[in-house]
């Protein structure tokens, strides 16, 4: 494998141009870590232009049914960013991040456009296939993901789906 699927995402994966994060995403990704256990908030959400488009969606905590946590959805041109807001502090957990404009890079070099070969050249083989999608595997204990769909051999969208409990 060309490239280590976790150092892919930590390392800051993203680089982008003309876009409404301002070159941020290599910050917005290692910024959805915390960094102390008991912070509650993501500083970098502080940090992102309005969105083009919010959602929040009221939704029970899958441990606690009585609790009504908040899954929150941030919509940019070609980024969308869903953050799970847990408990009566409204702890901020990452969800999922989806691309699908090219003008937003892997330091890599992949993106949308990219060609299934070149994706290979970058990722190496996925951990399975759903459909259209390859599905890496990003890390250990918990198994992020980065799920990258090819639609007539070309990417579509890049999503990186972040385990929570």
């Amino acid at each position: 494998m060309a490239a280590s699927p976790l150092n892919f995402v930590l390392l800051g994966c993203l680089l982008s141009v003309g876009d409404p994060l301002q070159g941020s995403l290599p910050e917005l990704l290692t910024g959805l870590a915390y960094t102390h256990p008991d912070q509650q908030r993501l500083p970098l959400l502080d940090r992102l232009p309005p969105p083009e488009r919010l959602i929040v969606r009221r939704v029970p905590n899958p441990h606690d049914p009585e609790q009504i946590d908040r899954v929150v959805t941030r919509r940019y041109p070609g980024l969308e960013l869903i953050i799970y807001e847990a408990g009566p502090a409204r702890r901020e957990l990452p969800l999922r991040l989806r691309v699908t404009a090219p003008r937003y890079r892997t330091a890599e070099g992949l993106r949308v456009g990219s060609s299934l070969a070149e994706v290979r050249a970058i990722m190496g083989a996925p951990a399975y296939r759903e459909g259209p999608e390859l599905v890496y595997v990003l890390g250990e204990p918990t198994p992020d993901l980065l799920r990258v769909r090819v639609e007539r051999g070309r990417v579509t969208a890049l999503t990186w789906d972040f385990y929570i409990d």
